[in-house]
């Protein structure tokens, strides 16, 4: 018991502290102690992080993991796999020095205020004019901190900065027109805040962009050293690179054999692929068919009593705001926060630009065909995205609410098409572009791995992408950005839906071949987004692993 006691009273002290020095992660988490400030991204608070991570450390590994109960081991773990990733960012990437985006996040840091409802707008308004107020800090760290990025990542920091102008010009005077008690205030932050911003990205595209020649790949060790210690995987990078080879060529198979008994077998299935994309909604209905198609799929989770709904949730789905439109090119999912009792979610849709040339907005109705819209609504929405990250607001230990693993999140999105597809619920068109889906999910299991670990340059990837999928230059681009950005996530979809099916088959030897699907889907829902691994010992499918060897900071 007193091991007990001690371990949860670090882990309170933990996350206290976590809260204290990431303001913009406590408002998304639901967490309103510190709405009217920006994370302090100073040398001095790193440092403060540093010696206080290193402390963390020594008292976790005075804790005598053996008397812990089985929760507390688990969540042992976690708190281990966290202080490992903060010791990762504070001494070995620094990606306080090299990453120009993390300065950048103003908008959204802001937006988490406007967008939910947890608080009087008055209130809100209030810490979103404070927020503002900081930007000339935040923005002086950055000029003293920034030394040599990998020139994509000042690309997305830019793009970002680009994309804050509808947020400060017009949804933030908006709604202070609405609270007349802080628009004198509001209207100096504002002002603040669109000079610091404008010189920001002055400074990253004349000083920053010319020397950002730094490397973005992380290499094979610290790969395999994420995959281990944040994933919870037992795959190293090479392991992964052959699975995705095995599964890029298991789904190009699929899409020939789909294609030529429901197809024209007289054509390649990319060639059928872009027929299917033909059939789309008018650039006035894209949202209303988005609209019919998650109620369809709600209504067949329901009928074929796959899992339970939540009478809690809320799902509200509308056009992408503004200022988000140019990294949201097609359907976005914003989650409820988990510590907030309104769980109220929105599905955003992006409206084709009336600007474009008609030849670049009929290429973006193709990507929201009606066979695509399909299994997207599904993804993001029911039994996806929204259905799980409701459950997980329902998780109640407070640990257990924060893990947020993307193998399991992403990979319960992509399990859900395969799921329901097996249960009838696709059309012929709809299951041509989920296969099609599946596939590009494939090939990001080896352009994660391959761009990280040397066996792709830049330009490498780009010629694979345009071998191997219909993508614009402009399109795979963006893509690659992102994978170079976050190593892991993209490769998580894939590999994630894979160890979903490994645990239900240990679930299976447990509860028999014939359980009924819904109880695995309500057992593994109420725990929450933890990893895959730390799922199947919670549900005691497997036992707890002891800690391997201790590192220090």
């Amino acid at each position: 018991m007193a091991e007990n006691r001690k371990f949860n009273d670090l882990a309170d002290r933990y996350y206290k502290e976590m809260d204290k020095n990431s303001p913009t992660s406590s408002t998304y988490l639901g967490i309103h102690d510190y709405d009217g400030l920006l994370d302090d991204l100073s040398s001095a608070s790193f440092e403060r992080m540093r010696e206080s991570n290193k402390e963390f450390r020594q008292e976790l590994d005075s804790i005598n993991f053996d008397e812990l109960d089985n929760d507390n081991k688990i969540k042992w773990h976690i708190l281990d796999s966290s202080i490992k990733e903060g010791n990762r960012f504070l001494n070995v990437t620094k990606r306080y020095e090299t990453d120009p985006a993390l300065y950048a996040n103003v908008a959204v840091s802001v937006f988490l205020l406007l967008n939910r409802e947890f608080a009087p707008l008055e209130d809100r308004m209030t810490s979103v004019a404070s927020r503002l107020e900081k930007t000339p800090e935040l923005f002086q760290a950055a000029r003293e901190n920034l030394t040599n990025p990998p020139r994509v990542f000042t690309e997305i920091a830019i793009d970002i900065l680009n994309g804050s102008g509808g947020l400060l010009n017009d949804l933030i005077p908006k709604m202070a027109e609405k609270v007349p008690s802080i628009k004198e205030r509001m209207d100096k932050a504002l002002e603040i805040a669109r000079k610091e911003i404008s010189d920001y990205r002055e400074f990253l595209e004349t000083v920053i962009l010319p020397r950002s020649n730094g490397e973005y790949a992380i290499g094979k060790e610290m790969m395999d050293e994420i995959l281990r210690e944040n994933d919870f995987l037992d795959f190293t990078s090479d392991d992964l690179w052959e699975i995705g080879k095995r599964e890029v060529e298991k789904c190009e198979q699929e899409l020939t054999d789909f294609c030529n008994k429901n197809f024209d077998p007289g054509k390649t299935w990319r060639e059928n692929y872009r027929e299917v994309k033909k059939h789309h909604p008018r650039e006035d209905e894209v949202l209303d068919v988005y609209i019919k198609c998650l109620e369809k799929a709600k209504s067949f989770v329901i009928e074929n009593d796959l899992v339970d709904i939540p009478e809690n949730q809320q799902l509200v789905p509308q056009h992408t705001p503004e200022f988000f439109r140019s990294l949201t090119p097609l359907a976005a999912y914003m989650p409820p926060a988990p510590f907030e009792k309104d769980q109220r979610a929105f599905l955003w849709v992006t409206p084709v630009n009336p600007d474009q040339p008609e030849e670049d907005r009929e290429k973006q109705l193709r990507d929201s065909c009606y066979g695509k819209i399909s299994y997207v609504s599904l993804h993001e929405c029911f039994p996806g995205h929204h259905l799980q990250l409701v459950y997980h607001s329902s998780v109640q230990d407070p640990v257990f609410k924060r893990s947020f693993s993307n193998i399991f999140v992403e990979g319960w999105a992509f399990y859900t098409e395969q799921m329901m597809k097996d249960h009838g619920f696709f059309d012929k068109e709809s299951e041509l572009c989920q296969l099609e889906a599946a596939y590009w999910r494939a090939l990001r299991i080896l352009l994660d791995v391959g761009i990280h670990t040397g066996r792709f340059t830049w330009d490498e990837a780009m010629a694979f992408m345009a071998e191997k999928t219909d993508w614009s230059p402009f399109i795979a681009k963006g893509e690659l950005k992102r994978y170079a950005h976050d190593p892991s996530q993209a490769l998580s979809y894939y590999t994630g839906k894979l160890e979903i099916f490994r645990l239900k088959e240990d679930y299976a030897k447990i509860h028999g071949k014939d359980f009924p699907l819904k109880k695995f889907h309500q057992d593994l829902l109420r725990c929450g987004s933890l990893p895959v691994k730390l799922i199947e010992w919670k549900l005691g499918l497997k036992p707890v692993e002891k800690p391997s060897v201790k590192t220090a900071c």
